[in-house]
Formats: C-alpha cells, sequence, structure tokens
C-alpha cells in the first residue's frame, strides 16, 4: 500500500472517536441512581456491578433499597426480567436443542429430573479392615472410571488400621 494513506487519518475514523466528557466528574440526583441501576439489573448485570455502574457502593444500594420499598420492589422485578429472558431463551434452545431442555428440567424441576449421582461418604475408615477397605476403594473406582479401575494399585500387603497410629495414619521412614 503507499505510505500516503497513513500520513493523515481518515475523517471517518476521527468521527467515531468518542469525544472527551466528564462523566467521572459529575455528580448524580437520587433517581438517576436509581434509574441507573435498574438498567443494569435488567441487563443481568449482578448488584454489585449495578452499583459500580451507578458509582455508588454496594452499602449504599442496600440503603437506598431499605429506605425505598418501591425501589426495592422495581430491583426484584427488573431480576425476574432477567431471568424471564434467560428462560425464553432456554425454551428457544429446547426447540433445536434437547441438552437445554434437559438442562431446564434438572434446574426448574430438580426432584423430579435432577442428577441422582450418589457418592458413598466413608467416615471411620479405621473400622474396616484391609479387605473391606480395598472392595470399597474398588467399587468407588469403578464407578467414577465407569468400570474400568486398571489404576488403581495393588491392595497393601502390611499394616492397615491395626498397625496405624492412633489418627489412622501409618508412619513411613524415609532414607
Amino acid at each position: 500500500m503507499p505510505p500516503e494513506i497513513f500520513d493523515e487519518p481518515s475523517r471517518d475514523i476521527v468521527e467515531l472517536r468518542p469525544t472527551p466528557c466528564n462523566w467521572h466528574t459529575k455528580s448524580y440526583t437520587v433517581d438517576e441512581i436509581k434509574t441507573t441501576v435498574l438498567d443494569c439489573l435488567k441487563m443481568g448485570m449482578p448488584a454489585g456491578g449495578a452499583a459500580k455502574r451507578a458509582r455508588i457502593s454496594l452499602a449504599r444500594l442496600a440503603q437506598l433499597r431499605t429506605a425505598d420499598p418501591e425501589f426495592d420492589t422495581d430491583c426484584e422485578e427488573a431480576i425476574a426480567f432477567y431471568m424471564q429472558f434467560l428462560v425464553g431463551c432456554v425454551n428457544q434452545g429446547a426447540v433445536k436443542d434437547w441438552h437445554a431442555a434437559a438442562w431446564g428440567l434438572e434446574r426448574g424441576f430438580p426432584q423430579l429430573f435432577g442428577r441422582r449421582d450418589t457418592v458413598a461418604i466413608v467416615n471411620k475408615l479405621e473400622t474396616y479392615d484391609d479387605a473391606t477397605l480395598w472392595e470399597l476403594v474398588q467399587r468407588a473406582t469403578s464407578t467414577v472410571t465407569g468400570g474400568v479401575a486398571d489404576s488403581v494399585p495393588d491392595p497393601p500387603t502390611t499394616g492397615g488400621a491395626e498397625a496405624a497410629g492412633s489418627d489412622g495414619c501409618e508412619t513411613v521412614a524415609r532414607e
């Protein structure tokens, strides 16, 4: 490209540059702050982000909501508006992809359609002998790996809860 193109910036580019403003020094009225917060909440911004955008602290936002029950109700409605928008997006996606429908069912009706992943928690390892404990480890590992337990090491040959200290941990001397 010829160098003369880069000598002078294009008029279109110059006109698109933002003009300097003094928004950071301007003081806002309470109504302007509330409007900004509500607009941000309707877009899905968290309360902390909405407060920052309105140039107030989260504590000040909480004070405004407590002092003005109507504003508090408006904030809740703005959050509900965004939730309704997201549910609509999931419903539109569910028409094209079953994953969105499954997600909606899991989240909307967890008692009926929620995942049923169960994990056995063993609280007292010292009450099991080595063979029983080893069987529990193999079952848990095969459940996690989908039945493939090739990475499980061989069972311990010595010690166990009986040979361990009072806390259930074996002491191993390193050379």
